[in-house]
């Protein structure tokens, strides 16, 4: 699935490193992107010392998303892909972007994720097409 859901989200996530004895506690963010497969997850500024831990296909991450207007939340497990540390030229709110590729996630939670994207997208083409006041 490569249609994603564009609208932040929060998010609680906690990373498993490559050697598997150190991992985080709970960490609140916001993911972005999300799609049935993925995501793109957001690590805070306060947080900004984690990136050099963190390998692509070597890290792996267990997420918690909260949807807006839903008391749901989707949990799954994945593995960063990749890693986009913020430049020090650029005037972000935020550390890095890494991508997640779920690697384990239920039938039910895929089927609510794809409940958001069309529910988005229909909600936005509605109001698209809404006469201007």
């Amino acid at each position: 699935d490569y249609v994603r859901l564009r609208q932040p989200l929060p998010t609680s996530f906690s990373l498993t490193f490559d050697d598997k004895e150190e991992n985080t506690d709970q960490i609140e963010s916001v993911v972005r992107n999300v799609s049935t497969d993925g995501a793109c997850v957001i690590i805070p500024t306060w947080h900004k010392q984690l990136i050099s831990k963190i390998k692509p296909k070597k890290t792996a991450i267990e997420l918690s998303i909260a949807f807006l207007n839903s008391p749901d939340r989707v949990k799954a497990k994945g593995k960063i892909v990749w890693v986009r540390p913020v430049k020090t030229d650029e005037k972000e709110d935020f550390a890095a972007l890494v991508g997640v590729y779920f690697e384990t996630i239920s039938k039910e939670a895929r089927e609510k994720i794809r409940e958001h994207i069309v529910n988005q997208f229909v909600t936005e083409y509605h109001d698209y097409r809404k006469p201007a006041k």
